[in-house]
């Protein structure tokens, strides 16, 4: 008898897609938060969309599975409105607590996986 695979159980696994677009508000966020050096599978959990959505519409404006001859603006804008705030500014008026707080617990449970799995051996 063959085992079969459970359908099911994959389609739970799967993060849930956004229905809504992102604001310009949680794209500045992002970019806050990866120029704090948060990790961008981290950011990309927080606001429950795909790492190369988070490239795409607040970092780089390239991604792997976005189309390579439209270039986004959404970008350009946030870096502007970026530099041109400052990261004080940035984070009083468009980031929440609540995302800080699931970034910080994010970041706690990655830190207890790495020390769990104790220090890395060195390449040969």
């Amino acid at each position: 008898m063959n085992v079969q695979l459970n359908e099911a159980l994959i389609l739970r696994t799967r993060r849930r897609v956004r229905d809504d677009q992102l604001t310009f508000g949680e794209r500045m966020a992002m970019h806050w938060f990866w120029r704090r050096k948060v990790k961008v599978p981290i950011i990309a959990k927080v606001f429950k969309v795909g790492k190369n959505t988070v490239y795409y519409k607040s970092l780089t404006g390239e991604a792997d599975s976005y189309p390579t001859s439209s270039r986004s603006n959404s970008v350009a804008e946030v870096r502007a409105l970026f530099d041109k705030m400052g990261e004080a500014e940035v984070r009083r008026v468009y980031v929440r607590d609540q995302w800080v707080e699931e970034v910080n617990a994010l970041l706690l449970a990655e830190v207890a996986l790495t020390e769990r799995r104790g220090p890395r051996r060195p390449r040969r």
